[in-house]
């Protein structure tokens, strides 16, 4: 990085940068520019069968890797994203009508099967989905996404996740398979901006 100092190379070769200040969540939401958060941890299960072997049960929950085989079973999301929507009508209709919400899918095809279940079921839910493989209509939706009152719900693969700031996103259903630290925390703050026009504690 430009103009930042580095620590000198550990063992591995590696500099670590020198910061000037030290900030964790906790400090913004002590200082009123992040928000305090709950979140719901949803397991499931799922029969996979691959010709010519058993059906392999799988649990969730003691998955390390290989986590869509589940999350991509629409018995699995279709609920989640029920709830997705339910919570996002209710932050509209008790703390303010421009609250919305983030829907971040495994891959593109994924995206757009959950855009069409909420357009199906919620047709009065506006729905805009931000996938690479839309190229300018995509970041279009994402400009769209962030005027006032343009949309309830966003799904997108990855375009709306690191450094895309829409402070009335609220409410995040995450259907992504990464389980990176760093990525979730990135793909987490998404909702955790302040808006100024509501009072703090009701956010």
């Amino acid at each position: 990085l430009l103009f930042a100092k580095y620590d000198e190379p550990d063992e591995y070769g590696f500099r670590k940068l020198i910061s000037h200040v030290d900030v964790q969540y906790l400090d913004g939401v002590r200082d009123g520019y992040l928000r305090p958060f709950e979140a719901i941890l949803h397991d499931g299960q799922a029969t996979w069968l691959v010709f010519g072997r058993d059906a392999q049960r799988l649990q969730l929950s003691d998955m390390e890797r290989s986590i869509y085989k589940v999350i991509c079973e629409p018995g699995y999301w279709h609920g989640l994203v029920d709830r997705v929507i339910e919570r996002v009508m209710e932050v509209k209709a008790t703390i303010d009508p421009d609250l919305r919400g983030l829907i971040a899918a495994r891959d593109i095809k994924h995206a757009r099967a959950v855009t069409k279940y909420i357009k199906d079921k919620y047709p009065h839910v506006r729905t805009l989905t931000a996938v690479s493989e839309d190229g300018a209509e995509a970041h279009e939706a994402l400009s769209r996404f962030r005027a006032a009152n343009s949309a309830d719900v966003l799904v997108a693969v990855q375009m709306a996740y690191v450094g895309y700031d829409c402070k009335q996103i609220t409410v995040l259903g995450i259907l992504t398979s990464y389980r990176t630290e760093g990525y979730l925390r990135q793909l987490m703050a998404r909702g955790l901006r302040v808006l100024k026009d509501i009072p703090v504690e009701s956010q």
